[in-house]
């Protein structure tokens, strides 16, 4: 899979990397990635960190939606096929935009899809 990688500060540092496919751990969920983007907070960590404790390579990601392709086996708030969408968490692991991403499952939140009348 392919992920943005933040391996220095900078915009020098940013990089889209290729790695291997991650497997979720006892508390992660892994995800099909629907959307992602790259908001003011991430280029903010990108430039200077925003005065938290970075360790590099770091993964930036605030806004992400996708759908739980496998969970860990503590996991029971999600299963295969819910629709999440992330927080902003430090405790972010991997992922790539329209791809995969591997995170603790107490650091995404269920979506509930309506229907609206027109």
């Amino acid at each position: 899979m392919r992920r943005w990688v933040i391996h220095k500060p900078g915009r020098g540092g940013l990089r889209l990397d290729k790695v291997p496919m991650p497997r979720p751990g006892s508390n992660n969920i892994l995800l099909r990635v629907r959307a992602i983007s790259l908001n003011a907070r991430d280029l903010m960590m990108l430039d200077n960190g925003m005065g938290l404790p970075l360790t590099f390579p770091f993964v930036p990601d605030v806004d992400m939606a996708g759908v739980v392709e496998a969970v860990g086996k503590s996991v029971s708030r999600f299963r295969v096929g819910h629709w999440v969408i992330s927080n902003s968490v430090p405790d972010w692991f991997d992922g790539k935009p329209a791809g995969t991403a591997r995170q603790p499952s107490t650091a995404v939140t269920a979506l509930k899809f309506t229907k609206c009348a027109r």
